[in-house]
C-alpha cells in the first residue's frame, strides 16, 4: 500500500493512489460463457460512451467539452463477449457481447503515436 499521510484514512486517497489490483472476476461471465484470454489494450471511446463515463460531450458546450482520450487497460475475451478494465479504478469495467457489436477497427497505427 502506499504510505498514508498521518491522520488520512486508505479510504480516503483517490482511486489512481491505491494499489492496482485486478478487479475482473470469472463471475462477470454469462453461464454458458468460457473465459478464452487476456491482452493489453487501448481502448478509443466514441463520443457517447465518453459522455456516459461522466465527460462532458463535445456539441454542449465547446468550452467545457473534452475530447476523448485513450483508455489503457486489459481486453478480456470470452466466448461471448469482450471486457475492458481500464488502468483507471474510477471507470467500471466495460462489457460488450458480441451479439451487440457492429464492428471492430483495428487500431490506426498513427492514431497510437505518443500514447
Amino acid at each position: 500500500r502506499v504510505p498514508l499521510p498521518q491522520g488520512m484514512a486508505y479510504g480516503a486517497l483517490p482511486a489512481r493512489l491505491r494499489r492496482r489490483g485486478a478487479r475482473f472476476s470469472l463471475l462477470y461471465l454469462d453461464e454458458d460463457d468460457h473465459y478464452l484470454e487476456d491482452h493489453g489494450a487501448l481502448l478509443r471511446p466514441c463520443g457517447a460512451l465518453w459522455h456516459a463515463l461522466g465527460h462532458a460531450q463535445s456539441g454542449a458546450d465547446d468550452s467545457e467539452a473534452e475530447a476523448p482520450r485513450p483508455l489503457r487497460g486489459r481486453l478480456r475475451v470470452s466466448t461471448r463477449a469482450l471486457f475492458f478494465e481500464t488502468d483507471d479504478a474510477a471507470i467500471p469495467i466495460l462489457r460488450f457481447p458480441f451479439a451487440q457489436l457492429r464492428a471492430l477497427e483495428p487500431l490506426d497505427e498513427r492514431w497510437g503515436e505518443g500514447v
